[in-house]
């Protein structure tokens, strides 16, 4: 790190000693920092030293000076500031905070931030629960600008679908269920493939990535919410050798399909016959549907059909057994039955869940930012169909039915208008409903000189309650 990036204290001999650590001497400024602007504090001047005093009569032999205290290494580095974590044990190694292990353009900016250690992703090993330099499986940051991961505790990691607490740097309040569904959608499609020794084409879809999460989790950025939409490779600086235009292009993509097809909830994956295998020379037709949690329909997820003819040549295929998902989540294969066979098909697919499987450091605070930054790691679900059927038989998995209607309720009193003594029926009439609603109950107030409303059927003007085929009770009555 250069000297306009470390911050500085008065006292000439500690100064130099920070801006000699070995531990900032390299670095550049850490990701979430805007690229220029942070110009380190000035150093305190030193004033010229004066004439020494004399020395006294009888002089004292000087006590020994104290050894100068013992240099603690700052362990966490946010903005290209050193900053003390006091939760951290001391002499704690810049070594446990760890960098990025697959990244495009160390040092590079986006729209004005800088990342030190590159635009991509963090390992994380899932055995021991913590940040690493190697291996395990790779991690996305949740929150922009916060520390880097520190391996010094065991993190928890879980599926996170309701809300949580949005990091006070990138704009306070909370991320909903719906932004940690998208984030988690994005790593998982896109990320689930990575490996830290990916080549350029990886790093460019791991810095993709990075920028679509802090998209979809509406993270905040110097101008206000961050927008891939409204960057333009003008806005990358210092990106030599890497393909800014397809780093934007893939990133705008990884947004606009986690925007349509990402839901709170687990996917289902189901299969129907449409037509299901008959006669020689018949057509048939088999549809899969891939659906989230709220029960839209994915596209663009790639299908591919096994197809299982107990009879050689027993159907020729009119459709490719290979297609991607529509807006509705269906992939529809089609063919005719060329010989007597029982036909099986199948298919298998890797889809996110509806969820974001967060990494949090233990020691995490939403209103700090000299602390560990959140993950997210990928997590996809496998989903599987199938659906067999042979000339006459029925399909033995159809598709469910659909649920029932609502219930109705209609009633209707005669006669409308009554005086004292006279008899008034009402009459209630249940549609849809179960055979026997036994909880259904009636209650009856008046009397009123004018046609009344809902709000009119208070405490004060109740008659009584009548339960289906009992008897009306009477306030203070059991039922």
């Amino acid at each position: 790190m250069t000297a306009a990036g470390v911050r500085l204290v008065a006292g000439f001999a500690f100064g130099f000693a920070a801006l000699a650590s070995p531990a900032f001497a390299d670095e550049g400024p850490g990701e979430g920092e805007p690229a220029a602007g942070n110009a380190a504090e000035p150093v305190a001047a030193l004033a010229a030293p004066g004439p020494a005093p004399s020395p006294p009569v009888n002089p004292v032999p000087a006590a020994a000076s104290p050894p100068p205290p013992e240099e603690v290494e700052p362990v966490v580095e946010v903005e290209a500031e050193p900053v003390s974590e006091p939760t951290v044990e001391p002499k704690a190694s810049r070594s446990t905070l760890k960098r990025r292990v697959l990244y495009a353009a160390r040092g590079a900016t986006v729209a004005g931030w800088r990342s030190s250690d590159g635009w991509g992703a963090y390992g994380f090993n899932k055995s021991t629960r913590k940040p690493a330099d190697s291996g395990g499986t790779l991690a996305w940051c949740l929150d922009h600008g916060l520390a880097p991961p520190s391996d010094v505790p065991t993190w928890s990691v879980s599926a996170r679908s309701s809300s949580i607490p949005r990091a006070a740097l990138n704009g306070g309040g909370s991320i909903s269920g719906m932004q940690l569904a998208r984030a988690g959608y994005v790593v998982s499609k896109w990320g689930d493939g990575l490996t830290s020794g990916g080549g350029t084409a990886d790093q460019e879809t791991a810095a993709a990535i990075m920028l679509a999460v802090y998209d979809v989790l509406g993270t905040r950025w110097p101008s206000g919410g961050f927008s891939v939409a409204s960057l333009t490779t003008a806005s990358f600086g210092g990106w030599s050798g890497y393909d800014t235009g397809r780093v934007l292009s893939e990133a705008k993509r990884m947004v606009a399909e986690a925007v349509a097809n990402a839901a709170p909830g687990l996917p289902t994956l189901t299969s129907e016959w449409v037509k299901a295998p008959g006669k020689v020379g018949e057509p048939f037709s088999w549809r899969v549907r891939l659906r989230n949690g709220a029960g839209g329909g994915m596209r663009d997820f790639a299908v591919t059909v096994k197809a299982t003819v107990d009879v050689a040549g027993g159907v020729r295929w009119t459709s490719p057994l290979t297609g991607v998902t529509d807006s509705n989540g269906h992939l529809t294969v089609t063919g005719v039955m060329a010989k007597k066979a029982k036909v099986t098909l199948s298919t298998e697919l890797t889809v996110p869940e509806g969820s974001a499987t967060v990494a949090e450091d233990p020691r995490f605070a939403a209103n700090s930012k000299s602390t560990s930054q959140r993950l997210i790691l990928a997590d996809p679900e496998e989903l599987s169909t199938s659906s067999s059927g042979a000339p006459g038989e029925p399909d033995p998995s159809p598709p469910p039915p659909p649920p029932p209607p609502d219930p109705g309720l209609t009633t209707s009193v005669s006669p409308k208008v009554v005086s004292g003594g006279d008899t008034v029926t009402e009459t209630v009439t249940l549609t849809d409903g179960e055979p026997d609603p036994a909880g259904l109950t009636v209650d009856l107030y008046g009397p009123y000189t004018t046609k009344p409303t809902l709000a009119d059927c208070d405490q004060a003007q109740w008659v009584g309650s009548w339960r289906k085929s009992e008897p009306a009770t009477k306030p203070g009555q059991d039922q």
